[in-house]
């Protein structure tokens, strides 16, 4: 009756609990290992050269492959398995050329920004200009923010802005219609 819960012994103490915990880890550690070898070990088998077909040597790869294509076209029972697992596999590699271009678009992206930056400022910082242009109480119109970021400027117009005094609004506040 493995896998019930009756089955499960309690643990009485931390110390317990610890030694269950290493050993898991300690088995853990040897399954993960043991797969990884059998991994690299499947993978250095499939790419090692293979049979000759047609005076071509081939990979235990292409080998594959090519069994798989014929398996599908060959009209048996395995067929429609064959043709799933050859489909499957051109859309996994679909996928990762697609992540890799998006990848390669934001390298691109990043590039051309530091390149700009590299243009603007001469190889340092890029300038940050803050104008303090807020009007005083009595002021009432338009605050004009002026900044420059890589190279392009911008400009931000505020119309009306009220400004409470700290006294009026407590805690600071301020607000902006």
């Amino acid at each position: 009756m493995a896998g019930r819960i009756e089955n499960l012994k309690p643990m009485r103490t931390s110390e317990e609990a610890a030694e269950r915990g290493r050993k898991g880890a300690i088995a853990s550690a040897k399954v993960r290992r043991r797969k990884a070898n059998l991994r690299k070990a499947m993978h250095d088998l499939l790419t090692s050269p293979g049979p000759t077909l047609e005076g071509v040597q081939i990979t235990y790869e292409e080998a594959l492959a090519l069994a798989m294509v014929n398996e599908a076209l060959g009209g048996g029972k395995n067929n429609v398995a064959a043709y799933t697992a050859i489909m499957k596999t051109l859309n996994m590699d679909r996928e990762e050329a697609e992540r890799r271009a998006r990848v390669a678009k934001i390298k691109a992206e990043i590039d051309d920004i530091k390149r700009r930056m590299d243009t603007e400022t001469g190889g340092g910082e890029a300038p940050v200009v803050i104008i303090d242009d807020i009007p005083d109480e009595g002021d009432a119109g338009t605050t004009t923010a002026v900044f420059d970021a890589l190279g392009e400027s911008h400009r931000e117009i505020v119309d009306d802005i009220e400004i409470e005094d700290e006294g009026d609004a407590g805690e600071g506040t301020s607000t902006t219609d």
